[in-house]
């Protein structure tokens, strides 16, 4: 649905309905008709930290390998996530990876 802005770790719950113009906020768990915030995952202080951290540009098979952190407590497994090495190119979705790669094959014709 447009509109919608969905958080980093954002829980929706099963059958819920996110209305039109809604932002789920980092970390919190919806759920309802329509989807209500009915608390967050992590204190304040863990969500900045899990966004400034982002944990989601380390390399797949590093996060593979080292999979039992995700087990762990919030502080530890964060911890042990700052200390693993990053992916030089972040991963990109797809759709948004053609496009960067087609406008930087047209910048270079143009240029």
């Amino acid at each position: 649905m447009g509109g919608v802005k969905i958080g980093n770790g954002v829980v929706v719950g099963a059958k819920s309905l996110v209305t039109r113009g809604k932002r789920l906020k980092d970390y919190g768990i919806y759920a309802g008709i329509p989807a209500k915030l009915i608390r967050f995952r992590f204190g304040k202080n863990m969500i900045k930290k899990l966004n400034k951290l982002k944990w989601w540009d380390i390399d797949p098979s590093v996060i593979k390998d080292n999979w039992e952190v995700f087990y762990q407590s919030p502080n530890m497994a964060y911890k042990k996530l700052a200390k693993l090495p990053r992916n030089p190119t972040p991963f990109i979705d797809g759709a948004r990876a053609d496009r960067r790669a087609k406008a930087n094959k047209h910048k270079r014709r143009h240029k």
